[in-house]
């Protein structure tokens, strides 16, 4: 996600987990000159999301 591009979306940073890491939310459109890459999701077979290799 390209930041810059985000115009008047509000982005915070986030810790929902509990741990120390903060996570990126966007509160609003997000344009899509802003988005750098995507990637496929699946689950596994007890129904959880597998992350693609290099997104983990």
């Amino acid at each position: 996600m390209e930041e810059s591009k985000l115009g008047g979306s509000p982005l915070k940073r986030e810790n929902t987990s509990g741990g120390t890491e903060l996570f990126p939310h966007v509160y609003g459109p997000v344009p899509i000159d802003a988005v750098t890459g995507h990637a496929p999701f699946e689950r596994d077979a007890s129904g959880r999301v597998v992350w693609p290799a290099g997104f983990a």
